[in-house]
């Protein structure tokens, strides 16, 4: 399938703080090298001085977009803009996918803070497939003809039209089965569509099973997804015929909400569960088990009693990672041919505070190696220094987070990059810096959420002034008397002149040399810093 770039461009500006954002739609899978946009252009900057661009995520490793410094270009690389591996917890299911980068727009006359989000659609680039190769399903033989059994779903990567949309049933080989098997095998399939919106193949009988002519049946099950062009994917369907077993198991409460907190210890009970089935012996004896649609993530995280049905945690849970759980359990029975049945947990994770506020620094005026940002001593008030990304995964107070600079003697200050978004913060200049009197600040940002007790988090941004020729020379003392002997020798002493400049490096050296005009017979050696009589006279 040929992929097509769109974008639905949005610029939406916030005023004085300097930040926008740009919102973008594309397809994914989209080749290395394609255009997504142009920020300059987008934005409407039409500035006349050369700009430059900054990334300034907090995304590490290699990304599927990257912007030219010079240009500021939006381009797509050599990693794979692959929606499902972007937002995997967003994988079967109709939320939109997001890619966000930020970019800051430099010199600092022209600063803007960009945050441009991308949403990514899907394509077809998966194919629907099963659990295993080979599937197998018993059905009673005194079944009616009409009587529906659950088949095993597929499931496909992809969201829409794209997911599985339509299944089909063929023959299989006829070696695997008893040489009398009918050309058309007794079962149809169709479509049926659960309370929670979830649709399955149903296997149906079309005509009257006889299991001493036919005790199996291979089938080859084929799911179609609706992508254009459409994908497929197939398992083996063995369908076992068995005697009758007359009850099957039945779920006093099929449907069961709770509610466990994320700090709960592994061994915790979660829910007790019970099927009753009125046969005798085997045929009546309930067992109890976790559906193959329960994911294996779960499987690691809850444990379930397969005699009382008692469900309780193997794991730890962690509410960031995995808010909810739907856990599917089978009852069946010791008979031969049972009928299961199945109960649907919905199990809620509920928030503890288990995170700490996290700080990412990011700088925005240079910076070397170590993370230490250099900035101008005439840099005017308000210049941005770094953007600061908090993060607090936690739920409700233990999630909200407030910040503050270490100590009230300090010419910085913080404020949101962004209004009414007070988690991503600008670090700037409050006041004039002075090299002269200061080069060094070790800025320590404190972060505190609200959870009892609070969990606080810290980042530590080095400034370092630099100089600039900001200070004038000055003579020490600024007036000198002087008396001379007449008829003296040429290039006999008369003083020696000192002066000094505060400023540093370059900006502190100093020539001196003789600016009046109404005294010829004096000159000046540097070397020396010593006034002679000029040979002359």
């Amino acid at each position: 399938m040929a992929c097509c770039l769109y974008a639905m461009l949005l610029v939406t500006a916030f005023g004085a703080s300097g930040a926008e954002e740009l919102d973008y739609q594309l397809f994914e899978e989209l080749p290395p090298g394609k255009l997504i946009g142009n920020l300059p252009q987008d934005l409407r900057l039409g500035y006349s001085d050369v700009l430059s661009f900054k990334v300034v995520s907090k995304s590490h490793g290699p990304q599927p977009i990257r912007v030219s410094n010079d240009t500021g270009k939006l381009y797509t690389t050599t990693t794979p803009l692959d929606r499902e591996a972007i937002c995997p917890e967003q994988v079967n299911n109709d939320i939109p996918c997001f890619y966000e980068l930020q970019v800051v727009v430099l010199p600092n006359e022209h600063f803007r803070l960009i945050k441009v989000k991308i949403q990514i659609d899907d394509i077809n680039d998966n194919s629907p497939t099963f659990s295993t190769s080979l599937l197998n399903i018993s059905v009673p033989e005194n079944s009616l003809v009409g009587s529906e059994f659950p088949v095993p779903a597929a499931t496909d990567r992809d969201i829409g039209d794209n997911f599985v949309q339509s299944y089909d049933l063929e023959p299989g080989r006829i070696g695997l089965v008893n040489q009398g098997m009918p050309r058309q095998p007794p079962f149809s399939l169709v479509l049926r569509e659960g309370p929670d919106g979830d649709r399955t193949p149903q296997l149906v009988v079309t005509a009257p099973l006889d299991r001493e002519k036919q005790e199996m049946y291979e089938l080859r099950l084929r799911a179609k997804d609706g992508g254009m062009p459409p994908r497929t994917g197939s398992a083996i369907l063995l369908v076992e015929i068995k005697d009758v077993n007359d009850n099957g198991p039945s779920f006093k409460n099929p449907h069961l909400e709770v509610s466990v907190s994320e700090a709960a210890a592994p061994g915790t009970s979660v829910a007790k569960l019970h099927a009753n089935d009125p046969d005798s012996g085997q045929n009546g004896e309930v067992v109890y088990s976790f559906s193959p649609r329960v994911s294996a993530q779960s499987r690691r995280l809850f444990r379930l009693d397969d005699h009382t049905g008692l469900l309780s945690l193997r794991g730890p849970l962690d509410r960031e990672v995995m808010p909810n759980h739907r856990l599917l359990v089978v009852a069946n029975d010791r008979g031969h041919n049972p009928s299961p049945t199945t109960a649907t947990v919905m199990v809620t994770v509920t928030d503890a505070n288990d995170n700490t506020p996290s700080l990412a620094v990011h700088a925005i005026k240079p910076a070397s190696k170590d993370g230490t940002v250099h900035i101008s001593e005439l840099d005017p008030i308000g210049t941005p220094i770094v953007l600061i990304d908090i993060t607090d995964p936690d739920q409700g107070p233990n999630g909200h987070v407030t910040y503050h600079i270490v100590g009230t003697d300090t010419p910085f200050s913080l404020r949101p990059a962004y209004p009414d978004h007070d988690m991503q913060l600008l670090l700037e200049t409050a006041a004039a810096l002075d090299y002269e009197s200061r080069q060094d600040y070790m800025v320590e940002v404190i972060a505190v959420d609200g959870g009892n007790p609070a969990r606080t988090g810290t980042a530590v941004v080095h400034v370092h002034a630099l100089d600039e020729n900001d200070n004038a020379p000055v003579f020490l003392p600024q007036v000198m008397n002087v008396s001379v002997h007449e008829n003296n020798a040429p290039g006999v002493q008369v003083l020696t002149l000192r002066a000094r400049d505060r400023d540093s490096g370059h900006n502190s050296a100093i020539n001196i040399f003789p600016c009046s005009r109404g005294t010829p017979f004096i000159s000046v050696k540097m070397q020396q810093q010593v006034c002679f009589p000029s040979p002359n006279h």
